[in-house]
């Protein structure tokens, strides 16, 4: 049975056509614009949500799986502290600095062969960590898994946008919303279980995805790909200039936040890959603004302030969340060392905090939008949480060696809660801000700015880390703060119990400089939030 799509409430697509009721195709024009069939032959159902999130819910746990198992993999192939930080920013480096890739590869090839190709280089790339020996052949591993998963989540996240229909939107972007907080649960845990988990899930996530899109055609199919074609959409309409200045800008700011750990912030090349990062990025923006190009992100983003604001809320929030994801595991196995699946549990009432405020936040959302038809909601839900956040992040910093155990799950649980309820307002505020020609981009330029804040936000708190702890550190402990690593679990069984308690100091005090990051990160967004513009009515 078929489905017909009100045209008052359309994608943001134009120029219908005649296709097969049994395809959705989107086809580039010379506009700029793109065509939707006026029906579906049944709308995206629940095993169509399952097997998106699925790939989500793989690429996402990744970023967090090694929290917990990390320290462990760090002693076993005798890598430095600056390598340990490597492990995760390779990773998120790659994730990040191809996001500005996907939207036009995806008018080329088409999402599905974006999105199997991405899946694939993601097993293979997991295969190889799993097989790693040394620590340079994991960061090298990590950053080719990187390349995967940031191509499963921009899929995965404009797929839906480009086949959901409008008053369908808010239930899925809430499904992958609760998706991606599940990660944080999962993650965690399975870190702590498993090694290899992702090749069989990511081979089940491709078969099934294979089956059950098949039915909708995407861009266009790899099937129509001709060599003339894509001359043609290189030389006339392929945003180069842009690519070009936002995946360098991307590389750039992110490594000179990684070098800062071992070169120091005053030094030249720390200065310079940061001032090059920022002023590529601002001439990316520019540029995008003005060309003539299909522009990677919808200019019209960059020219309002309440879409920046957003933009700058969600980078500050990934900053806080994915640093306080690493370092609050490091906390429990370094300073009371525990092994990874117990640390895991121990972070339950972080993750799981943040995954089960997500769900009443979106309902909230989803029922005052349909009362309210504006983005009022949002605003309010953000503010909220950006409250709460401050106020568990700033108790993160009273973790010690001495905290009790209430306290070591109670502070997390504040943060948790915080974090969790701008998982969706964000993005849901963004694109249903955005004018409905702009959405499926718009969902691009979120995920680059998200992925930016992840990383930026591990490399400057492991270089705070890494500072404090050469500064603390006593002279006579068993390790040193960049040398070579040492099995931080058993850190609690050093002696004579004196060194123990020096060492344990040093750790602690260390991570809890780290933490204070995340509460200037999450203080700049509450600063910024009462200066958007007023709630905008949404076009549908």
């Amino acid at each position: 049975m078929t489905s017909p799509i009100p045209s008052t409430n359309t994608l943001p697509l134009r120029g219908l056509d005649t296709s097969p009721p049994s395809t959705v195709t989107l086809e580039s024009t010379s506009s700029h614009e793109t065509k939707l069939p006026s029906s579906y032959a049944e709308p995206p159902g629940s095993f169509e949500y399952i097997v998106a999130a699925l790939a989500l819910f793989l690429a996402t746990t990744d970023a967090t799986i090694v929290s917990t198992s990390l320290p462990t993999i760090a002693a076993d192939l005798k890598a430095t502290a600056n390598e340990y930080s490597w492990v995760g920013v390779s990773y998120m480096l790659t994730q990040t600095a191809c996001q500005p890739l996907y939207p036009p590869l995806s008018r080329l090839f088409g999402r599905k062969a974006v999105l199997f190709t991405s899946i694939f280089i993601f097993v293979f790339a997991s295969t190889l960590c799993g097989a790693a020996k040394t620590a340079t052949w994991l960061i090298v591993s990590r950053s080719v898994q990187g390349v995967g998963a940031g191509g499963i989540v921009n899929s995965v996240w404009v797929l839906t946008s480009d086949i959901v229909t409008v008053e369908q939107k808010h239930k899925w972007s809430q499904a992958l919303s609760l998706t991606w907080s599940a990660s944080a649960i999962g993650g965690p845990i399975l870190g702590g279980l498993f090694i290899y988990l992702n090749i069989p899930v990511g081979l089940t996530a491709l078969f099934m995805l294979y089956f059950s899109l098949r039915h909708f055609t995407l861009e266009r199919k790899l099937s129509d790909f001709t060599w003339a074609a894509m001359r043609k959409e290189l030389v006339n309409e392929f945003d180069f200039i842009g690519v070009i200045l936002f995946v360098t800008g991307t590389v750039s700011t992110v490594l000179g936040f990684s070098f800062a750990s071992t070169a120091g912030w005053s030094s030249p090349l720390v200065l310079t890959l940061l001032i090059c990062g920022v002023g590529l990025l601002g001439a990316g923006v520019a540029y995008e603004m003005y060309t003539s190009r299909v522009a990677i992100f919808p200019p019209a983003m960059f020219r309002s302030r309440t879409e920046v604001i957003i933009l700058l809320i969600s980078f500050l929030h990934n900053v806080a969340f994915n640093a306080g994801t690493f370092y609050l595991a490091l906390y429990y196995q370094a300073v009371l060392g525990v092994e990874p699946l117990i640390c895991g549990v121990l972070m339950l009432p972080y993750s799981l905090g943040s995954a089960l405020a997500s769900i009443p936040v979106a309902q909230y959302n989803d029922y005052l939008f349909k009362k309210r038809n504006d983005t009022f909601c949002y605003k309010s839900v953000i503010i909220l949480g950006l409250a709460i956040s401050t106020i568990g992040f700033g108790l993160f910093t009273l973790l010690d060696e001495r905290s009790n155990l209430a306290t070591r799950e109670l502070f997390p649980l504040i943060a948790g809660i915080g974090v969790g309820m701008l998982f969706h307002a964000p993005f849901a505020a963004l694109t249903t801000g955005m004018s409905a020609h702009d959405r499926s981009r718009s969902t691009s330029a979120f995920f680059l700015v998200r992925f930016i804040g992840a990383t930026s936000g591990l490399s400057v708190a492991g270089a705070v880390y890494e500072s404090g702890l050469t500064r603390t550190l006593p002279p006579n402990a068993p390790f040193s703060a960049d040398g070579a690593s040492t099995d931080l679990r058993r850190l609690v069984d050093i002696q004579p119990e004196s060194l123990r308690l020096a060492v344990l100091h040093a750790v602690s005090s260390s991570i809890s400089i780290a933490f204070g990051i995340k509460i200037v990160a999450v203080e700049k967004e509450t600063v910024s939030v009462p200066y958007s513009e007023k709630e905008k009515k949404v076009e549908v």
